[in-house]
């Protein structure tokens, strides 16, 4: 084990507007390049897993239990979701999710329909463009009250594949510290290295 330096995370609540922006940028790159590069996702979100180092505006990663590879089939698939999330592209986002694994089995076309809607949801700092301001959004809460309503549905159609979960989960955690920093970040710009054509 190696000491690191830096300061919980959740003390950035006191920090400049600039500093906690920084930190959600670094944050949001980062998920970016575990999804799309390297393919291995630290996904617990538990906010003592991260530290910002002040001096050199860097973040620090603890524990890496929760570690889950990716695999060229669902990276390329949530690179493809979120592709065709900014281009309203119905068709190649049922295409993606179906690579993800999403529809494996028949489902009623009002509940791929929900499904749609509720990762639109998800995406709504993608699709803003310029900044997201997390601090004046509750999009967890949205988020938290579609999935329930939808999971609580008589006859749902499955649970979503484990793969999805943990970025899932990941992804939630990430929005819950943004907000609770009042982030502002540009989330589309940092995805734009990675669109499909």
């Amino acid at each position: 084990m190696t000491y690191v330096s830096g300061s919980p995370i959740e003390s950035l609540i006191n920090a400049d507007q600039d500093t906690r922006d920084r930190a959600m940028h670094l944050l949001l790159e980062l998920l970016f390049k575990e999804i799309f590069e390297f393919k291995m996702v630290q996904t617990d979100p538990n906010f003592a897993n991260f530290l910002f180092n002040s001096e050199q505006q860097k973040i620090v990663l603890l524990d890496f239990g929760a570690t889950r590879n990716y695999s060229d089939t669902i990276s390329d698939g949530y690179r493809l979701a979120f592709s065709a999330i900014l281009n309203s592209d119905t068709q190649r986002l049922d295409k993606a999710l179906q690579q993800i694994g999403f529809f494996n089995q028949d489902i009623l076309l009002e509940q791929k329909k929900a499904i749609f809607d509720l990762v639109t949801l998800a995406c709504e700092p993608l699709m803003t463009s310029g900044l997201y301001d997390f601090g004046h959004s509750n999009l967890a809460q949205r988020l938290s009250q579609a999935g329930t309503v939808l999971s609580m549905e008589k006859d749902y159609w499955h649970t979503p594949p484990a793969d999805a979960l943990f970025l899932h989960r990941k992804i939630g955690g990430l929005y819950l510290l943004a907000a609770r920093l009042k982030a502002r970040v540009n989330v589309q710009a940092l995805f734009s290295p990675y669109i499909v054509g």
